[in-house]
């Protein structure tokens, strides 16, 4: 079986981490897309929420009608 080793950094050496970033243009437009997305979950996951409640609606005016032609047998 294998260790692992963790790597720890120093307040120097992170300070002094150059982390490469894209130019400020693309990461707007990264950020415009990752919104863009969530955006698009939340609205299907609102349509499902809808479709499901309408099904769950429409199951228990079956149980309903059934109950009552039962009762009223």
């Amino acid at each position: 079986m294998q260790g692992s080793v963790i790597r720890r950094y120093t307040a120097k050496e992170l300070r002094e981490l150059k982390i490469p970033l894209p130019p400020l243009l693309t990461q707007q437009q990264i950020g415009r897309i990752y919104v863009t997305a969530l955006y698009q979950k939340y609205l299907a996951n609102k349509q499902a929420e809808q479709r499901l409640a309408g099904v769950l609606a429409i199951l228990r005016d079956i149980d309903e009608t059934q109950r009552r032609e039962t009762n009223g047998q």
